[in-house]
């Protein structure tokens, strides 16, 4: 059976984990390298010991010597020797083996170990320093002791603080762990409300933006749903019902059997139309949608789809000024397409008849201007999906109110800069041609 750690548990254990470490790596070192340290800070200390020495003797300050001999002795350990080089010396020198720079020597006796510095005057006399090493070696005992106290009292310390540490962080990550939790089954009343100034601030403040999106995105989901149940309900009643009275030989004149046909059809083109649109958008909301970029030219696409609604455009007789030059967008052709189509289909179906739709360049924006019969209420909600002008209702003018949001959407898609303004009964679609 595997062993669950919860995350407290973890934190606390690695914070006591890594003092034990540290101290661990301190008390390794003192054993290894502690010796050759105090006796490189020795032979430091000695070398500008024997500076000044050598200083005083030149300059011929004895009493200066003297009074600083005695205090080296007393506060450091280190004696200084003058000694001149006749033989008794250097017999003595020869017996223990003493070069001049650094020595270590024992006193076979007194079991003392002795580091020694010499060094040879211009006058021929030696100066000599000499300090006990027996001191350090007295100490280990005692620093061994003291380490194993330091590990003890800093593990100790370590569990209290990384108790408390460990207790505020996971208090964090247990609330952002409930909000989550929530959001799961599409609860989202609960906010994180953390504020710590580092990242789980950050990560909280993300888990309450990702609610308030999800939140929104499910309320349109739902609303989109109804509406589209709604618009497909009322084509749907009266196919069903016309084509029952033609089943059931209610309709028997044939000049009345054509016009439940005419109005079966134009309910099922609604319906087709309905659902094309409603496929386009899903297909444009996906979070996997790729993008092909590429330069293409607006006059050509412009042109097909006057081509594609050229009837609508004879039969309203509808003229187009194109007062532009061949001008290239980077985009992705195969969407951009679409949004084109529905603004030239939307252009021919709101436009008077014989009217024109001009199509131009004004403040590096292009603009598809057309007249409108009736009145527009509010521009900002005709970027909704079912959503239709007063104007469409007043003059009977077909649709489902989803071209506009399908346009919008691919323009935010090619991340194209766009509007809407109507001015004297113009409506004026416009998008930037030239992006940075």
């Amino acid at each position: 059976m595997r062993l669950k750690i919860n995350f407290f548990q973890k934190i606390f254990i690695f914070s006591v984990a890594i003092v034990i470490f540290t101290v661990s790596i301190g008390y390794i070192l003192n054993i290894f390298f502690l010796d050759d340290f105090y006796l490189y800070r020795k032979k430091e200390n000695m070398l500008k010991v024997a500076e000044k020495a050598k200083i005083l003797i030149a300059e011929r300050r004895r009493d200066e010597l003297d009074e600083y001999k005695e205090d080296l002795r007393d506060k450091e350990g280190i004696d200084i020797a003058i000694l001149r080089e006749h033989k008794q010396h250097m017999r003595r020198r020869e017996e223990e083996n003493i070069k001049e720079g650094f020595n270590v020597a024992t006193v076979t006796k007194a079991k003392i170990k002795l580091l020694i510095y010499s060094e040879k005057l211009p006058d021929g006399r030696n100066l000599t320093l000499r300090t006990s090493l027996s001191v350090m070696n007295s100490h280990k005992h005692e620093l061994s002791i003291f380490n194993v106290l330091t590990t003890v009292v800093s593990v100790m310390l370590s569990m209290l603080v990384g108790r408390v540490f460990s207790k505020k962080i996971t208090m964090n990550i247990e609330k952002l762990n409930s909000v989550t939790r929530k959001i799961s089954v599409l609860d989202f009343s609960e906010k994180t409300d953390v504020h710590t100034g580092d990242e789980i601030e950050e990560l909280s403040k993300n888990i309450d933006i990702m609610s308030n999106n999800l939140n929104l995105s499910i309320e349109n989901l739902k609303s989109f749903a109804s509406n589209a149940s709604h618009e497909l309900r009322t084509p749907i009643t009266v196919i069903s019902t016309h084509a029952q009275a033609l089943a059931n030989g209610i309709v028997k004149e044939e000049q009345e059997q054509r016009k439940y046909y005419k109005v079966i059809l134009k309910e099922s083109s609604y319906m087709n139309d309905l659902v094309g649109n409603l496929l386009t958008i899903s297909r444009l909301s996906s979070p996997g949608i790729k993008l092909d970029m590429k330069d293409v030219s607006f006059k050509e696409i412009l042109k097909d789809s006057i081509e594609k609604y050229e009837i609508l455009e004879l039969e309203k007789d509808i003229e187009w000024d194109i007062a532009i030059s061949d001008i290239s967008i980077k985009c992705d052709e195969k969407i951009f397409r679409i949004a084109i189509d529905n603004l030239v289909h939307n252009a021919l179906k709101y436009s008077k008849s014989e009217d024109v739709i001009k199509v131009y360049i004004q403040d590096n924006k292009l603009f598809v201007e057309n007249s409108i019969k009736g009145k527009l209420d509010s521009v900002d909600n005709l970027w909704e999906p079912f959503t239709r002008g007063e104007n469409a209702k007043e003059e009977k003018i077909d649709g489902n109110g989803l071209g506009l949001s399908i346009v919008k959407k691919i323009m935010e898609l090619n991340k194209i800069d766009f509007g809407i303004s109507i001015e004297d009964k113009k409506f004026k679609f416009f998008f930037d041609i030239f992006r940075s």
